[in-house]
């Protein structure tokens, strides 16, 4: 009896584990390569593509909550709030002025990201196509504080080969952010973000092995502003931030069996950027120029820079259109082009 016991205990062992046994354990080489660069491409969501448009719209100071309009265009007052339009007296014995709301303070966005990139570090290239959106509602709480969130949905073509090796690839990403931001006087402002972002991939290798895996990346992100008026329709802001990241992806078996493996990523990093802006009759032209350093978990693509050209036009008092074109270098391989469409109001 206790040679069928343990023979019975052996059966139900192999057949609790043997599935697992039988897949193939694997860390294909292309696939090492793929995943430092979808980590770039899961980046962007904290980037220029995303979050960080939300903040040069307010270094460039073209919202303030107790002004009625949007503060874009040659001689827009950004320094001072509508009077008397937004204010009133008092009804008490002080008879002083009081601010009144001027709108509601509201801050509707949407924005579009077209992109292009590809890599040929790591004896192999990843070449790319995909879209970023944003959609995102601020509140202007007063002319200091801002509170708000977004989601960035995204989705790319990326083809890798490395080696005698193919892997194309549907990415599919959504986004979520909390965001807050403070001014004070002297045009100085501190802004703080945290996002998180959900990853899906559906590969092809070698034409005919199928997979599909997902993923999570978390970002945090702080950053100061300083602004400088040069003159009245020529101003200077410059930004620092520092942004902690990692990215999560699960391993998957693909359809021959083989389990891959994607290690976790996860780093540091700092910008200095400088954004000039030149007022037009009916909006704005800018520059905007950035540099970035990894100093955490530092990789070989630890340095870029970053190039935008863009302008905004005023449709309304209340809402403004933006639009950009620009590019990031990055070392060992990385490049990426990059047009952005924006749409804003304020209610």
């Amino acid at each position: 009896m206790v040679g069928v016991a343990r023979f019975l205990l052996a059966m139900l062992v192999v057949a609790a584990v043997g599935p697992l046994a039988s897949v193939a354990e694997a860390r294909d080489p292309i696939f090492q390569n793929y995943g430092e660069y979808r980590f770039y491409a899961v980046r962007r969501h904290n980037d220029i593509q995303g979050v960080e448009a939300i903040y040069d719209d307010y270094r460039r100071q073209w919202w303030k909550r107790y002004n009625s309009k949007v503060l874009l265009g040659r001689g827009a007052a950004r320094g001072v709030s509508d009077t008397p339009e937004c204010s009133s007296l008092d009804g008490d014995q002080h008879q002083a002025m009081k601010r009144v709301s001027c709108g509601s303070g509201h801050i509707f966005r949407s924005h579009v990201t077209g992109i292009a990139g590809w890599d040929k570090s790591g004896g192999g290239t990843v070449n790319e196509l995909g879209a970023l959106g944003y959609l995102g509602y601020e509140h202007l709480f007063s002319d200091q504080f801002m509170a708000g969130f977004g989601v960035t949905p995204g989705r790319s073509r990326l083809n890798a080969n490395l080696g005698n090796t193919s892997l194309s690839t549907t990415t599919t990403d959504i986004g979520a952010h909390l965001i807050t931001l403070y001014q004070w006087p002297g045009q100085h402002m501190w802004a703080w973000n945290f996002s998180y972002v959900k990853t899906k991939d559906s590969t092809r290798r070698n034409g005919n092995l199928t997979g599909t895996y997902g993923g999570w990346a978390m970002m945090i992100n702080g950053v100061y502003y300083r602004t400088y008026d040069f003159s009245d329709d020529f101003r200077f802001s410059g930004g620092l931030d520092y942004t902690f990241y990692m990215l999560t992806p699960s391993g998957f078996v693909d359809s021959g069996g083989n389990r891959q493996k994607v290690t976790q990523i996860w780093r540091g990093d700092a910008t200095l950027s400088g954004l000039f802006e030149w007022d037009t009759d009916f909006g704005d032209v800018y520059i905007r120029a950035a540099t970035n350093v990894e100093v955490l978990s530092r990789s070989t693509r630890g340095n870029d820079l970053m190039l935008d050209l863009g302008g905004a036009y005023k449709i309304n008092d209340t809402t403004a259109f933006n639009a950009s074109f620009g590019g990031t270098v990055k070392s060992a391989g990385y490049r990426e082009l990059r047009g952005q469409l924006r749409l804003v109001s304020k209610f």
